[in-house]
């Protein structure tokens, strides 16, 4: 449903939650850095009228799934998400806003797709509980801050050969106790040979019955 700023913000006021006042300000704030006036509304969450851009999440859930089609986070997207333990990633993604998952305080495991570019300042800070990182591909630019805080962090998986590099942009990380670790890239499978056609059985010679005299 597209709609546009004021439309998206009064219908959010018109809820008037005491404790949504926080999420009121964010969208308001980044609304207005938005140059369209379009916008897209599914009730969950707030994107550009194109939807590549995820400005902001409503819903607090345990679970979210960006979706497919979405190339950019925007800025606190998922900020102050206490329910998000469990977050997928579409293919689709080439950026990370700043601050976008900061302060998930149940956020367990982030897989960063091939596709994503670049991880803006603190895009995942103090988040408490995140455990493991795993990049499937090389973005082009990671902050170093971009997971700050993060105290229980214990392993960055990245794909083989890139542990050096990885280690240098996320010395922070390191030097809080978490482990670079190479993901070795699986082997094709060998092509199985094609089993011989079996030939047909030959049936045995009869012998010859002696002819009557």
């Amino acid at each position: 449903m597209k709609k546009g700023k004021k439309s998206i913000l009064g219908r959010l006021m018109s809820e008037d939650e005491s404790n949504r006042k926080f999420e009121h300000l964010v969208i308001n704030l980044v609304l207005q850095k938005v140059s369209s006036d379009r916008f897209c509304f599914d009730g969950k969450a707030v994107y550009t009228a194109d939807k590549t851009l995820l400005i902001y999440q409503l819903a607090d859930e345990a679970k979210a799934a960006v979706p497919e089609g979405v190339q950019r986070i925007g800025r606190q997207a998922f900020v102050h998400h206490d329910r998000l333990t469990r977050l997928t990633l579409p293919k689709s993604l080439c950026k990370i806003g700043r601050e976008a998952f900061c302060c998930c305080g149940k956020l367990e495991a982030v897989t960063v797709p091939a596709t994503v570019k670049c991880v803006n300042g603190l895009a995942f800070a103090h988040c408490g509980a995140l455990k493991e990182v795993v990049f499937e591909g090389i973005p082009e630019h990671i902050s170093p801050k971009a997971f700050g805080g993060c105290t229980s962090l214990r392993t960055v998986r990245v794909p083989e050969g890139s542990a050096e590099a990885f280690g240098k942009c996320l010395r922070s990380v390191v030097e809080q106790g978490a482990e670079i670790v190479e993901q070795k890239k699986a082997e094709p499978l060998k092509p199985q040979p094609k089993p011989e056609p079996k030939k047909p059985a030959v049936p045995a010679a009869k012998p010859e019955q002696p002819a009557d005299k």
